[in-house]
């Protein structure tokens, strides 16, 4: 049984309702069904199988912006974890202490990793290091600011601009339309860059990708500039259809 509530859960996950799923006669949205159908199955779990529900729980958690709630979660899944189990978890907390400033928890944490798998916890020391060095690199504005890449030229920039969820009649979102029209004002420094409109979900019959990509004709970008993809449903899936993109791009530049 726990297996199609784990079905369901997957489902759920991948649907591009994101925020009007059925659920019992009721209207959630498509996380809060995942989180249901986890809890279910995590009852009918065996220990092994549980401590995974448990850390997939906090990664959701972390989806919606509920640190706290991830962390407990991550905590009782070391409970019973069993080695390698406790080197995803360690890994998943370390860096989340990192991100909410908590330092001493996130050394501690680290530490700990360090002392079952030194070769993940150096790896995973690189990519704290590697964040925080992003975090506090002010963002160039200007073309002529930013910094040059080993083989690197201006013809294989390119701008990713993240969709947002139109509005129920289809047209663009205050917050879409505040995106494209920074882009206009960047893209006119680089008139040579790629541009990569990404997102999948539709609103009356369209999706973000193909109202961006209308907006930015309609207002002079040209269209061989604009590279588009219309199936992502969830931010993990725009930057990994976007770094799809590029990388076929770059290959054919």
């Amino acid at each position: 049984m726990e297996s199609l509530f784990l079905q369901h859960a997957l489902s759920a996950y991948n649907s591009t309702s994101r925020t009007h799923y059925p659920l019992f006669g009721q209207t959630v949205t498509n996380l809060d069904a995942v989180n249901f159908y986890l809890r279910q199955a995590y009852t009918l779990a065996s220990t092994s199988l549980r401590t995974d529900i448990l850390i997939t729980l906090a990664n959701m958690a972390t989806f919606q912006g509920n640190l706290p709630t991830a962390l407990t979660l991550y905590q009782q899944a070391l409970a019973h974890a069993n080695a390698l189990q406790q080197e995803d978890t360690l890994c998943y907390q370390a860096m989340w202490y990192a991100i909410a400033g908590l330092d001493k928890l996130a050394a501690e944490t680290q530490c700990s990793l360090q002392s079952r798998a030194p070769q993940r916890a150096k790896s995973l020391s690189n990519v704290i290091d590697t964040v925080n060095t992003l975090l506090t690199t002010p963002m160039a504005l200007s073309a002529k600011a930013l910094p040059a890449m080993p083989g690197e030229t201006m013809a294989q920039h390119a701008f990713v601009i993240l969709g947002h969820k139109l509005n129920p009649d289809g047209s663009l979102s205050d917050l879409l339309h505040a995106r494209l029209k920074a882009l206009l004002a960047l893209q006119q420094q680089t008139p040579n860059s790629r541009i990569i409109v990404t997102g999948g979900v539709k609103q009356a019959g369209i999706t973000e990708a193909e109202k961006m990509q209308q907006w930015l004709v309609n207002h002079g970008i040209d269209n061989h500039h604009i590279l588009m993809d219309c199936l992502a449903a969830n931010t993990l899936e725009n930057t990994h259809n976007s770094l799809a993109i590029a990388r076929c791009t770059a290959s054919h530049t």
